[in-house]
């Protein structure tokens, strides 16, 4: 390998450099983003990533796609299947490509690799790449506060058993992680004190690295898109992603029926059915409920169910405000990152004030999040104020500064 030397220390020449990433990841000629945050997260990653050093994706397996193929400077080895069996799938591919690769980057979130016991697995994942002798890299897309782990998270996300259990295989989870892993990546600064402080994990090994967010592919007109959407006229609110218990759609629903002249406004709740909840009986009654109670307050409250890849521009366009009323933050919102592409103010909870800042927030109460709503459209100070937020979030998650913090961290575990 090629080697240089900066203030002293021996790097490893960039293009020397070959990084293998393991995670789900959408298959070529696909736009990606119908196919869940973390692939999305390590598609761009990849690509931006190949300007800089060599780049082979491990990922999981797709029907009709091949086992191997390079795709914009990028190889992509097609191993492994959600279950008990992808710890072993990924060593063993990863084996064929030991003499080439210099570093692992493992991508992590809880249910990413299957159910509970494949979820337990992932350490046993990377003592099996911990043989090859390479450094590995974590990025956790989900970092759970152990504090808001109570009976009402558990029930929210559909999760049987006791709290106190369930903070227990959380916390011996993640320090398995972090004995196995030479470094872990978070998204925020927020996550990174989480891991510290609740976890216990050794501060020099949290890095924080912003989620990447890219540039919106296709924009439409407003009126145009509201046009298509057949509410001209109309102030159009919006709700984009999977609908789970945690994310707080009851208060959303019901801060719908405390606002002022209410005719004007209408409310899409753009998502589908959560695929790891789908098909379970408490899921689908939680479903019908839901729906049962908007249909009370207004029936300018639309569901639209899931959002196709092609009719996302249209909401995003459309939408004169996302709002994203969370009772718990888990991670860097995919939808979020999904506002910000497009540069549409967004408003969220007070539980999430650490990550998105207090001055577009409002707290856990429908009727203030119906004053919230109104001071946007109403009060230029506040919406001044929503707009500046959204830009600072822009600038600061570039996918070339998210390329070059990353691999800045890679060139630091080789040396």
């Amino acid at each position: 390998m090629v080697s240089e030397e900066v203030e002293g220390v021996t790097l490893l020449n960039c293009r020397s450099i070959c990084v293998g990433v393991v995670s789900v990841f959408p298959p070529k000629g696909s736009r990606h983003a119908g196919f869940g945050g973390v692939a999305s997260y390590a598609k761009n990653l990849a690509v931006c990533l190949s300007d800089l050093c060599k780049v082979v994706v491990f990922a999981d397996r797709l029907c009709g796609v091949s086992d191997t193929y390079c795709e914009d400077d990028v190889w992509v080895c097609r191993c492994w299947d959600r279950g008990l069996f992808y710890p072993f799938r990924i060593f063993w591919n990863a084996a064929r490509w030991r003499g080439r690769v210099d570093v692992f980057h493992v991508q992590h979130e809880y249910f990413l690799f299957g159910g509970v016991f494949s979820a337990v697995l992932f350490p046993f994942l990377l003592f099996l790449l911990k043989l090859f002798r390479k450094p590995i890299v974590v990025t956790l897309h989900g970092v759970i506060s152990l504090s808001v782990i109570d009976r009402e998270f558990l029930r929210d996300n559909m999760i049987g058993g006791f709290p106190f259990v369930f903070r227990l295989g959380a916390l011996g989870l993640t320090r398995l992680i972090a004995c196995f892993a030479d470094a872990l990546v978070v998204h925020d600064e927020f996550f990174r004190r989480v891991l510290v402080d609740e976890y216990g994990v050794c501060e020099s090994k949290v890095f924080v690295v912003p989620h990447g967010v890219e540039e919106a592919r296709e924009v439409i007109n407003s009126d145009e898109a509201k046009r298509i959407l057949g509410v001209g006229g109309k102030k159009v609110l919006l709700f984009f992603g999977y609908i789970t218990g945690y994310k707080g759609l009851e208060l959303l629903i019901d801060a719908f029926k405390f606002l002022k002249n209410d005719e004007d406004f209408v409310l899409f709740i753009a998502g589908g059915e959560h695929p790891r909840l789908r098909g379970k009986r408490r899921y689908r009654e939680y479903l019908r409920r839901l729906r049962e109670r908007a249909r009370r307050v207004s029936d300018r409250i639309i569901f639209t169910g899931f959002v196709p890849e092609d009719k996302i521009p249209i909401y995003f366009s459309a939408a004169d405000l996302v709002i994203f009323p969370y009772k718990a933050v888990m991670s860097s919102s995919g939808p979020i990152n999904l506002a910000i592409a497009y540069r549409k103010p967004f408003l969220v909870s007070n539980v999430m004030n650490l990550i998105y800042g207090s001055s577009a927030s409002f707290p856990l109460s429908a009727i203030c999040l119906s004053k919230v709503i109104e001071s946007f459209f109403n009060d230029n100070t506040f919406h001044e104020v929503v707009l500046e937020i959204l830009e600072g979030k822009i600038e600061n998650c570039r996918w070339d500064a998210v390329r070059d913090l990353t691999f800045s961290l890679y060139r630091r575990v080789l040396s």
